[in-house]
């Protein structure tokens, strides 16, 4: 089973792939999508069309994206909530997909729904055994991947 993780954001929105084998855990990819440079509609497209090839690419099974969490104000929120809303219309086309809060991902994979953004930097590090390189973004969203396995599979990590 492939998964796909999405961590939106409105500046980067990360992205992380694990595979899920006889109950074991593989690192398959991860990556950032930068919109930094891009005005609010062609960063929806943009989106769009980095995540169908993705899809493509990798053809997951199931996928999982964070929900809005917290924003600084009304109109950060209203964007990123665009954001999550074409992640999740993109992967919802040819798979299911759930949403999870940022505190629950961070209980199912570091055992806290307090965990810094190091913490599951290195969970995921640990527990997908890949390289220091991994940006928080990518970390992330490869963590909101393992949420659905514990969530979906009755995986236990810790």
């Amino acid at each position: 089973m492939i998964i796909i993780g999405i961590d939106p954001g409105y500046r980067v929105t990360g992205y992380g792939i694990i595979s899920y084998l006889n109950g074991q855990i593989t690192y398959v990819t991860s990556g950032r999508i930068n919109l930094v440079k891009l005005m609010h509609t062609a960063k929806l497209v943009f989106l769009a069309q980095h995540l169908n090839e993705i899809m493509d690419l990798h053809l997951p099974a199931a996928g999982a994206c964070e929900a809005v969490f917290f924003a600084h104000n009304h109109q950060s929120c209203i964007k990123l909530g665009k954001i999550i809303g074409v992640a999740s219309c993109i992967i919802a086309q040819r798979i299911p997909v759930v949403e999870y809060a940022p505190t629950v991902v961070k209980k199912a994979v570091c055992g806290t729904g307090k965990a810094s953004k190091v913490a599951v930097l290195e969970q995921m590090q640990l527990l997908l055994r890949i390289p220091p390189h991994l940006s928080h973004d990518e970390a992330d969203a490869l963590a909101v991947a393992v949420c659905y396995l514990i969530e979906n599979q009755g995986l236990v990590i810790h």
